[in-house]
Order: C-alpha cells, then structure tokens, then sequence
C-alpha cells in the first residue's frame, strides 16, 4: 500500500493540474466572449490584442498559447490517467485490501470517465473563438446589409416623391399645352388678318404714289394743252425720278422719253404710269406666276410691244423678300449661279412681268425661252 501512494498522489496531482487548467480555459472563454463586438458596429473586435488573419478555408489560427494550453492538459490527464492505472496495477500485484482496490477503482474510474469530456471540452475551447468571429462577422454583414436596405427604402422615397412632382408638371405642361393650341389658332387669325392689313396699306401707298405722280404730269403741263414738249417732259423725267426713288422705285427715263416721244399726250403719260397701279381685275399676284412654253411663244409679240412701256422697276435684292415665291426661287437660283443677285425686276402687272421672268430663266439656265432673243 505504501508503495502505491506515490502512485495515489501523482492521480491527484495531475486531476488537480487538469482541473485548474479548465476552470483557467472556462475563464478565457468568457472573456473572449465578452470583448466581441456586439451585432451593429462597423468593426470586430477580435478577442487578442493583435488580429490574426484568417485561414485559406475561412478559419482563424490557434494562438500558440493556446496550444501550450491544450497540451499541458491533455498531458496531465494522460498522465492521471496512467498514474491511477499503474498504481492500481501495484496495488493488485501487492495483494492490497480489497476497499483499497475498490477506492482506487472508483477513483481511476473517475478520472477515465472524466477525461474524454475534458479533451472534447479542450477541442470546443480551441474552436468556439472561430466560430464567434465567423458569426459575429456574418452579424456585421448583415448590419451593413440592414443599413444598404434602409438607404434604399429612403431613395425609393424620393424617387416617389420625385415622380409625383414629375406628373404634376407633366399635367401642367399639358394644360400649357392645349392653351398653346388655342393660342397658335389666335395667332394665326391674327397673322391672316396683319396679312390683310399690310396688303390694304400696301394698295394704299401704291394709290398714293400714283396721285402724287398725277399731280406731277398734271403740273408739267404748263401751258395746258394737253401735250408735253421737250422742256416739260424734262421737268417731268426729272420730278418722276426724284418722287420715285423716295419710293424705292427705279425709272428708266430712256424708256420714257421714247414712250413720251411716241405719244406725248398727258392721256397717254397716265396711262403709262398706272402702270405702278394694277386694276382689280389684274392682280399683280395673279401675273407673278411663270408661265408656260405654249403661253410664252403666243405672247410674245405682247412682250416686244409692251416692252417699250415696262420703266418702272424694284431692286431685286433689296425687295425680294415681297415677290412671289416663284420669283425669289429664281432669285436664289441665279444667285448660286452668278454669284450675285439680279438687279431689277419689273413692276408691271402685264406680260412685261413674264418677260422679265423668262429672261430670269434664260440667265439661271432654265428651259421655255430664246436666249438669243432676250439678250
């Protein structure tokens, strides 16, 4: 019995060793436990003081600490273990009591039931800060994610906010719109009748152009008999000339006094000048349109004979915004062509307009005229 004593006291040595080293592993893991980082801060604390980088298959090392640990209590219970199975081994060889070999048994019995729990216990202790970091991590993502989602929600917010404003000016363009629509009507009437307008004051002006140049032939005629020498068809070249520029109006006076000299009654001076004047039943836009091949060749001994009456003219560049779409497209035509625009266009209302025309024509290149005749 005394020589199994040694044997009874190494037992319990190493039980007291294993206790003490589990009470110290219990203590560590509370206290790593308390220092991880709760669920909602923007970092984990790890449970060392240096953070350890996590392994290629997601877990983090053992300390090497922590390893010293786990092998000084795996050793000391081993060497329980061995102490109680030696020691009863002594004791049966030494052919003790049998309430010796039954304490002993009890007691080695203890502590081989006692110790799996301790090695599976030493294993969780070495497993458990992995796992609290792998879940605390996991916990943090979805903190983030919580917060992503809250942010997301506010922008859906604003988007709605922002699609509401959105229908609200689109109702409001709309409305903007179908008063635009009956405002454009307005302004069209109002276009159509400034359109009229400019039209009466235009046959006013001409009106009043062709009293005053009345006037004129009337005041020329000094000794009244109805005839114009020389002299006052001078004075009334000269007078014409200065009323018409006021106007804008070129006259050529080489045609006039050839006009004069065929005929020098004031009757046929007037007539020529109401020329400036077309009658209601010659529109000056109805003899704006170009015409035909067919028309031209059975009017033109027409032309050659009003030609002699057609001395009144516009420029061309200055004015051409206020002919007729057919006379400024031959306008701009010439101008690509000629790299400059046409002087003088005529402002009779007869057939001496087409002429004119058709000398347009023949300058821009186009067909329907003799070229050769014009020039």
């Amino acid at each position: 019995m005394s020589c199994s004593r040694p044997f009874y006291l190494m037992a319990a040595v190493n039980m007291v060793v294993a206790s003490i080293a589990r009470v110290v592993n219990i203590a560590e893991d509370q206290d790593t436990e308390g220092k991880v980082t709760c669920v909602g801060t923007n970092d984990v604390t790890e449970p060392m003081d240096n953070k350890q980088e996590q392994s290629k298959d997601g877990e983090m090392p053992v300390a090497p600490m922590t390893k010293i640990k786990v092998a000084v209590v795996i050793l000391t219970t081993v060497a329980a273990v061995s102490s109680y199975f030696v020691a009863f081994l002594v004791t049966t060889a030494m052919a003790a009591p049998v309430l010796n070999l039954t304490t002993l048994a009890v007691a080695a019995g203890v502590c081989v039931t006692v110790t799996p729990f301790v090695w599976i216990n030493e294993w969780k202790l070495i497993r458990y800060p992995a796992l609290r970091r792998t879940i605390n991590a996991l916990r943090h993502e979805v903190t983030v994610l919580n917060k992503e989602i809250n942010f997301l929600n506010m922008e859906v917010l604003e988007l709605e906010i922002e699609l509401e404003r959105m229908e609200e000016e689109t109702k409001e363009l709309q409305d903007i719109t179908k008063m635009q629509d009956k405002n454009i009507d307005e302004l069209v009437d109002l276009v159509k009748e400034n359109q009229q307008i400019l039209e009466e004051m235009r046959d006013y002006l001409r009106q009043a152009v062709l009293q005053d140049i009345i006037k004129l032939i009337l005041r020329s005629d000094v000794d009244r008999d109805g005839m114009l020498n020389k002299v006052e068809a001078k004075t009334l070249e000269f007078n014409l000339k200065l009323s018409l520029d006021a106007y804008g109006i070129v006259f050529d006076t080489d045609k006039f006094y050839r006009a004069i000299g065929l005929s020098p009654s004031l009757v046929n001076v007037i007539t020529i000048v109401k020329r400036l004047l077309p009658d209601q039943t010659d529109e000056l836009s109805s003899s704006n349109s170009i015409g035909t091949e067919d028309e031209e060749d059975t009017d033109s001994d027409e032309d050659n004979k009003d030609d002699a009456y057609d001395m009144f003219y516009i420029p061309v560049e200055r004015e051409s915004r206020m002919l007729c779409p057919d006379t400024l497209r031959l306008c701009n035509e010439y101008f690509h062509k000629m790299g400059r625009r046409p002087t003088l266009m005529s402002l009779a209302p007869t057939e001496s307009w087409r002429r004119s025309l058709r000398r347009l024509r023949c300058d821009v290149g186009l067909g329907g005229c003799d070229c050769d005749e014009e020039s």
